[in-house]
């Protein structure tokens, strides 16, 4: 079968999501650019090596873990999407439970989708503006 820009983008995060569970660190490795930026909610930030050291540690565990994915944008060789995800667990050594809005762009390198920034915000009570 052959995807086009927008599935195979929404292949990557469940191919992602498979990769963490498993701790398969080569797998991830493919999967995020070696220029990889990471923010995270509380303004930390992460290159590729911090990340991979995250998802392969015995300190992350997701307990329960659902994404939405609200909209992919594929323009040639870039992409962008905007997910929120609900989770449970240890993140970090730390206990974690929310909503967060998950923002990623990727570029199309090696034949795959590679991930090459991310940011994470906590859903807070707000006020969307459309």
């Amino acid at each position: 079968m052959d995807f086009n820009g927008e599935d195979q983008v929404r292949q990557w995060f469940i191919d992602f999501e498979e990769a963490t569970k498993r701790g398969d660190r080569e797998a991830l490795g493919r999967m995020i650019a070696d220029d990889y930026r990471m923010i995270n909610p509380d303004g930390s930030t992460a290159n590729k090596e911090g990340m991979l050291n995250l998802l392969t540690s015995p300190n992350i565990r997701f307990d329960e873990f659902e994404r939405t994915i609200h909209t992919v944008r594929v323009e040639g060789g870039r992409a962008e999407a905007l997910s929120s995800f609900s989770m449970r667990g240890t993140y970090g050594g730390r206990v974690v439970n929310g909503d967060f809005w998950d923002a990623k762009t990727f570029v199309q390198r090696e034949g795959g989708w590679q991930m090459t920034s991310h940011q994470i915000r906590r859903i807070e009570d707000s006020v969307s503006v459309h």
